[in-house]
């Protein structure tokens, strides 16, 4: 069983997020009241039977291609709820046809017009663009395709408003596609072609196409736009591609040296940037000393030498190496980046040095320190502080720095690290000059730390926890029972979309129904996605009923979000190997949101997000059964 691999692996880290879901699962176990919701006997008569059987026939009649039995079967069903399936079926074959007449357009557009939650609905609606397009009906095309977002869709807009005279919406549009590192989808040609024939565009965009490329690592495609270029720039490219299949020889500092100032292009130096990238992690000691070689010999570009160096000190910091402050300090000296404040703060934290952590909170943005998570830390670090500074404290306010302050912070202070006394030294090197928008103090005792941290247990969550548990109070979860009736079930039941997911889930057509599901989901009232959630919930959809709740007037039912999915087997299992329950629960609300058919993009399956090679591994060495990756405990959608 997963339960005994789990135990055996001592090596699992929780998140945040199961940790929360830890408490809240063992907390709440006990209080909450289940919602006397039940699913309606839904009878199948006669004539329901005949439905699904003409459907069926319907729809096999069509994949052979009989065209007159599929309409035959399709007349004898337009009171089936799944009707309109049919209709998208019999319109996408229209479709397929040489021309594409103005009723057919028409009966789209209505179809479309009562149908906007169907899944196929768009899908018929993807269809009929293209052969719009296809077909030339380009002011047609215009009206029924409101401005896409992905590239190929943007592509075929912008060449249909060329092709109606928009010429300078269709320049535009080819700028903001052209300027990108990497090759657009093949529609994007006929528009590109059109636009480098015109007054619009520059010789130099070739340049600027093909350096943002370079950067993203698309080296074949700077390759192919390389042969419009100058041949200095035609060397960058072929010296800059070499460095990314052999980033060693940088470390031939003198030759390679000699390699950029013959290539004359100021943006020559920007490949022993991109080359260091690669040394960060596979040798940072030589990434180090290559950059401090390097920047004594060249002038780097700012910003990729300031992605550099970020990524270095990021680097440095997660692994706690002792030049992390130096670095970080380096790649923000003006204290103006939260990813690397944070790092600051973390690596604070593992020291215990209080006083820093307390520090570089007040120099994150508002929005950052605001958040729950610095609330507490920066109550946590100012509680310590009280305790050696005889219950006297000042705070500063939070606000930014100027570049003036924050370079002499840097140059006098962090140099010595000492930066915390920055302020003072600062006065003392230049007396009353210190810049007037350095943070203000405010003044902090145990009573105005112990009013945030009531403040912060009153919320639910992770810090909300820890406070209250500082506080010695229950926890705060916040948990409202539904009060739902049954007769919002059945009416929900009664809506055309949810007869037509119960017709889908009669016919095993469980993908469809839950695309539908999640369509109609959109559709709905939160108080209606409250019903449906527990509707999900009826039916053992677990995973249905948690994010369809999250997105209703049931957030805080914590009944929903939390189940205790599956318990029989937890539970026994849980107990027969000495693990704490409402851990493994909180596990499988985190990993797989109780998803038995799980499976993340690196191969993790299951409900706790096991890899099959480590679930054998332990399997083997604990002795323990193990059949494979398919799951045991898996359902589907019932219907009554």
């Amino acid at each position: 069983m997963v339960i005994t691999v789990i135990k055996q692996s001592r090596l699992i880290c929780l998140s945040v997020c199961v940790a929360l879901t830890l408490l809240s699962c063992n907390s709440t176990a006990s209080q909450m009241e289940a919602i006397h919701l039940k699913l309606p006997n839904i009878s199948v008569d006669d004539k329901r039977l005949s439905q699904r059987s003409h459907y069926q026939r319907a729809i096999t009649a069509l994949q052979q291609g009989n065209l007159n039995e599929f309409n035959r079967q399709k007349n004898q069903l337009h009171e089936y709820p799944l009707f309109p399936y049919l209709e998208h079926l019999a319109l996408s074959y229209r479709l397929g046809a040489n021309e594409l007449p103005a009723s057919t357009s028409a009966e789209i557009r209505y179809f479309l017009s009562r149908n906007p939650h169907l899944p196929v609905a768009s899908q018929l609606r993807s269809q009929w663009r293209k052969r719009l397009f296809d077909t030339q009906q380009w002011r047609t095309f215009l009206r029924e395709s409101p401005r896409p977002s992905d590239p190929a869709g943007l592509c075929n807009y912008y060449f249909a408003h060329l092709q109606i005279g928009n010429q300078d919406q269709a320049w535009t549009g080819a700028r903001r596609l052209w300027f990108v590192g990497g090759s657009q989808p093949a529609n994007c040609d006929n528009l590109f072609a059109a636009w480098r024939q015109s007054n619009d565009f520059q010789p130099n965009y070739y340049w600027a196409r093909t350096l943002l490329s370079l950067k993203a690592g698309q080296i074949s495609f700077a390759q192919h736009l390389s042969h419009n270029l100058k041949p200095s720039q035609q060397k960058l490219v072929s010296l800059w591609a070499n460095v990314h299949q052999n980033p060693s020889q940088l470390q031939n500092t003198s030759l390679f040296l000699n390699k950029i100032r013959a290539i004359q292009e100021p943006e020559a130096s920007q490949i022993v940037l991109y080359g260091l990238h690669t040394f960060v992690k596979s040798d940072v000691e030589k990434a180090i000393d290559l950059y401090n070689h390097y920047n004594s010999k060249l002038k780097f570009d700012p910003i990729a030498e300031h992605e550099l160096l970020e990524y270095l000190a990021r680097y440095l910091s997660y692994h706690y190496d002792k030049r992390s402050l130096y670095w970080l300090n380096k790649a923000d000296p003006e204290y103006q980046n939260d990813t690397l404040l944070i790092r600051r703060i973390r690596l604070a934290l593992t020291k215990g040095d209080w006083q820093a952590v307390n520090d570089w909170i007040q120099y994150l943005s508002l929005p950052e320190r605001n958040s729950v998570q610095w609330r507490y830390w920066e109550i946590r670090a100012q509680q310590s502080l009280l305790k050696t500074k005889s219950g006297k404290l000042s705070s500063r306010a939070p606000q930014n720095t100027t570049a003036i302050s924050a370079q002499h912070c840097l140059l006098i202070a962090c140099s010595a690290e000492n930066w915390r006394q920055a302020p003072t030294l600062y006065e003392e090197f230049q007396p009353g000059k210190f810049p007037n928008n350095w943070p203000l103090s405010r003044s902090v005792d145990s009573t105005s730390l112990n009013q945030a941290l009531s403040s912060l247990a009153a919320e639910r969550g992770y810090y909300g926890f820890l406070a209250s548990e500082q506080l010695q109070r229950p926890l705060n979860f916040q948990h409202q029972p539904s009060n739902l009736q049954q007769a919002d079930l059945n009416r929900l039941l009664r809506l055309p979309a949810f007869l037509q997911i119960q017709e889908l889930i009669a016919l095993k057509q469980e993908v469809e129904a839950n695309q539908l599901w999640r369509n109609t989901l959109k559709t709905l009232s939160p108080r209606e996605r409250s019903v449906a959630a527990h509707y999900a919930a009826l039916q053992g959809q677990y995973f249905q009923a948690i994010t369809a709740a999250a997105e209703s007037s049931e957030r805080n039912n914590l009944e929903l979000r939390f189940p205790r999915a599956f318990s029989g087997a937890i539970l026994s299992n849980a107990q027969r190997n000495q693990l704490d329950s409402a851990w493994v629960f909180a596990l499988t609300r985190q990993e797989s949101a109780f998803r038995t058919d799980a499976k993340s993009p690196v191969g993790a399956t299951g409900l706790m997000q096991l890899m099959p090679n480590t679930a054998k591994y332990i399997a083997k060495k604990t002795k323990t059964p193990f059949s494979g990756t398919g799951s045991h405990l898996g359902y589907q959608w019932r219907y009554q």
